[in-house]
């Protein structure tokens, strides 16, 4: 039996735009808009369910802004990371 992998989303919120294309190809649904604005206003992509993540990074590749980095965690459970300052980091997990 295999275990499922666990992935760690890891979203820099200041540099996001709000363009919606990661929300928009995530199979598994994984992302959502937050309800936070970043330093430009913006509502930032959450990581709402970051237990769905299959680690497939579409949601990487298409970023226009490197908003978005997936790694593989080495196994445990599967984390999600909203990264605001060096200080600030809001933190989900499903």
């Amino acid at each position: 039996m295999s275990m499922r992998k666990a992935y760690e989303i890891l979203i820099l919120a200041n540099r996001c735009k709000e363009c919606g294309l990661c929300i928009s190809i995530c199979p598994t649904k994984v992302l959502e808009v937050g309800s936070k604005p970043n330093e430009k206003g913006y509502l930032a992509t959450i990581p709402s369910k970051p237990s769905k993540c299959i680690g497939c990074k579409l949601c990487e590749y298409i970023c226009p802004d490197y908003v978005i980095i997936v790694k593989e965690d080495g196994g445990g459970k599967s984390i999600g990371r909203v990264i605001w300052s060096e200080d600030e980091v809001d933190t989900y997990e499903s």
